[in-house]
């Protein structure tokens, strides 16, 4: 009993240490994981698996799922291709057939020239428009179904009680503090499987006006200059955003 008792322990330590072995993250560009990142901004998906690196051919294909719990976005892809990058590395980069790493954008602006409608929406990926939904909301379970948004308020909150929508007409979008989770699991081995989470980041805004109501009193005052800091607004550093005010 006790030699049995000894056998069972050690394949147990076996499985451990094989799913331990396959470590999917997010990362930057050069396969260093990643725990946050600004919305606007792109990550790549990797797998860091020393023993998979250790016998050719340097790649795999694995199932893959990225979303976000509050506004229901979401990639799926079935046999993605992870490649060695570089070769003998055991790092695995989610990438194309022809060996591009693949990126993915969290949140962009739908115009960067039209000013009414820079409003947020998923962003893209270096295979195109793979993002999806990402357009529930979270409201009070007083406010009319919010199809377009165009119904009222059928009378005040009371129940304190919220109700998850979908608004299908709205473009989706991330919001500062979601969480996106990954999921990868490899098609060649059902113990291969492993999760990752990324924080989108947030920050406190602060708004300023110069000069301040005690210089001018309640007279009329034309040189009136408001500053508005917003980092985690900046969806591109290249661009120009333009905030109504």
């Amino acid at each position: 009993m006790l030699r049995k008792s000894a056998l069972s322990i050690a394949f147990l330590a076996v499985i451990s240490l094989a799913a331990q072995a396959f470590d999917a993250y997010f990362a930057d560009s050069q396969g260093n994981k990643i725990t946050t990142i600004w919305e606007g901004r792109r990550f790549w998906v990797v797998i860091d698996d020393r023993e998979q690196g250790a016998c050719p051919p340097g790649e795999f294909w694995a199932d893959l799922v990225i979303f976000d719990f509050k506004t229901g976005a979401y990639i799926q892809q079935t046999h993605a291709r992870f490649l060695e990058i570089p070769n003998q590395s055991g790092i695995y980069y989610w990438a194309d057939g022809s060996g591009n790493k693949v990126w993915v954008q969290v949140g962009d602006r739908k115009s960067w020239q039209t000013i009414s409608e820079m409003e947020h929406w998923l962003g893209t990926t270096y295979l195109g428009d793979i993002w999806r939904d990402g357009n529930w909301f979270y409201q009070d379970e007083d406010v009319d179904a919010p199809n377009d948004f165009s119904g009222g308020i059928s009378y005040l909150p009371q129940h304190r009680e919220v109700w998850r929508a979908q608004a299908k007409d709205f473009l989706g979008h991330f919001e500062n503090m979601d969480t996106l989770v990954l999921i990868v699991a490899a098609e060649h081995d059902e113990r291969l499987i492993d999760q990752d989470q990324l924080k989108i980041v947030d920050t406190t805004s602060t708004i300023s006006v110069e000069p301040g109501i005690l210089e001018y009193g309640c007279g009329v005052m034309c040189n009136v200059r408001v500053t508005i800091v917003d980092e985690d607004e900046n969806l591109d550093p290249t661009e120009i955003d333009y905030v109504p005010f």
